[in-house]
């Protein structure tokens, strides 16, 4: 059986001076929708310390940092970026991957790299938006693609993990209590020993958007 092509010449298209030329990718909404949610200093610092706790779990013996199912050290520097706009401008974060990538200092593919090792694992989520040209087409406004907006999580197995060591998200920490509890829980005070000497600080100074 031979399939025969249709002819679709007989449909009206977009006069070429009339068309954006940009494709809008699929479950695009318009960029007008977004509910910001405020993020205070406490809470973005209470999510990154979750997210380091967290990495340090996931990998194995012998496993480099970025393989697959981990989360790399990358990927935590963009989450301190994303986390630092959004509570600076009260949750709106919607940058693009290139600009991303200019302040991570990284080619824009490991932006999209590090995206999805957050979302595998719920730290982060997003939308694709579009917006209107202002011109109208034969169907309708047309529309571009715009920016993705995003939003930051804390899963419940990050934040087991901060709710059992118990460390205070404000700035005035109880030293003291502090050192009692890990004196107490010597495989947590290695942890977190292991995850504050990781601190990739070089990569913080590079920030824009900087938690005080």
């Amino acid at each position: 059986m031979t399939a025969v092509p249709i002819d679709h010449s007989h449909r009206r298209r977009e006069p070429l001076h009339r068309r954006t030329c940009q494709p809008v990718r699929r479950r695009s909404r318009p960029a007008t929708r977004e509910d910001w949610k405020p993020l205070s200093k406490a809470e973005a610092r209470r999510r990154l310390l979750a997210l380091e706790l967290y990495q340090e779990g996931l990998r194995k013996p012998g496993q480099r940092w970025g393989a697959k199912g981990t989360i790399s050290h990358g990927a935590i520097g963009l989450y301190r970026l994303l986390l630092n706009m959004a509570a600076k401008f009260g949750g709106r974060v919607e940058p693009s991957a290139a600009w991303l990538a200019r302040q991570r200092n990284v080619p824009v593919r490991m932006i999209h790299v590090w995206k999805a090792q957050l979302q595998e694992h719920g730290f982060l989520g997003w939308v694709r938006r579009y917006v209107e040209t202002g011109r109208d087409g034969l169907r309708g406004p047309q529309v571009e693609q715009t920016t993705n907006a995003y939003w930051t999580a804390l899963p419940k197995a990050a934040a087991a993990l901060v709710a059992k060591l118990r460390v205070p998200p404000s700035a005035d920490v109880d030293t003291a209590r502090e050192e009692r509890f890990l004196a107490a829980n010597p495989d947590l005070a290695d942890q977190l020993a292991r995850v504050r000497s990781a601190t990739d600080e070089k990569m913080a100074r590079r920030d824009r958007f900087r938690l005080e």
